[in-house]
């Protein structure tokens, strides 16, 4: 993730990815609120009750950076969802 994330290990490159983190849940929180719900709410819907939103916002770098697994655009997602 370090590398992902061009952190060296540094205090200031943490402080660097703390903002980030910050950046992102700002980012989550408007999205929510586009969808009518709050953060809060955020890990419930996502079937993750008992996880934060910092904690999905870790999980999410940590798999697409370490294990370069990339999420599904928005048209391969209305594709699944034609399946259903």
């Amino acid at each position: 993730m370090r590398k992902g994330l061009a952190a060296d290990g540094s205090g200031a490159s943490y402080v660097r990815f703390l903002k980030g983190v910050r950046r992102e849940s700002a980012e989550i929180t408007e999205q929510c609120s586009r969808q009518e719900f709050g953060p809060e709410d955020l890990p419930k819907r996502l079937e993750r009750p008992e996880s934060t939103t910092a904690q999905l916002i870790g999980e999410y770098y940590w798999i697409t950076m370490t294990r370069n697994v990339k999420p599904p655009d928005a048209a391969i997602l209305r594709e699944w969802l034609a399946w259903s």
